[in-house]
C-alpha cells in the first residue's frame, strides 16, 4: 500500500488541537524512558516568553521535530529546515 502524500503548510492557530496530540504521540517513547520534554504532556503548544528577536518578521527557529509514528522513516523531519529556509 502506498504511502499517503505528505503535505507541508504553515501553522495556523486552529492546528493546535490536533498538533497537541500528535506531539504527545511523537514524544511519547521520550516520556517512557523517564526524559522531560514539555511535549509529552503540555496542555497546547504555547509560545510562551518569545524574545524580541523572535517576533520579528520573517524570523523562526525550528527547535524540535516531531513526525507522527506511524509516519516515521520516510523522510519528513529531514526536509522540514529545507521547506523552513
Amino acid at each position: 500500500m502506498k504511502a499517503p502524500k505528505v503535505i507541508i503548510r504553515a501553522f495556523r492557530s486552529s492546528d493546535a488541537p490536533a498538533l497537541t496530540q500528535t506531539l504527545h504521540r511523537a514524544h511519547a517513547d521520550w516520556g517512557q524512558a523517564g526524559l522531560n520534554v514539555t511535549a509529552v504532556d503540555q496542555d497546547s503548544p504555547r509560545r510562551g516568553g518569545v524574545l524580541k528577536e523572535a517576533a520579528l518578521f520573517g524570523r523562526a527557529w525550528l527547535n524540535q521535530l516531531a513526525v507522527e509514528p506511524g509516519s516515521r522513516g520516510r523522510g519528513i523531519a529531514r526536509r522540514l529546515p529545507d521547506i523552513a529556509d
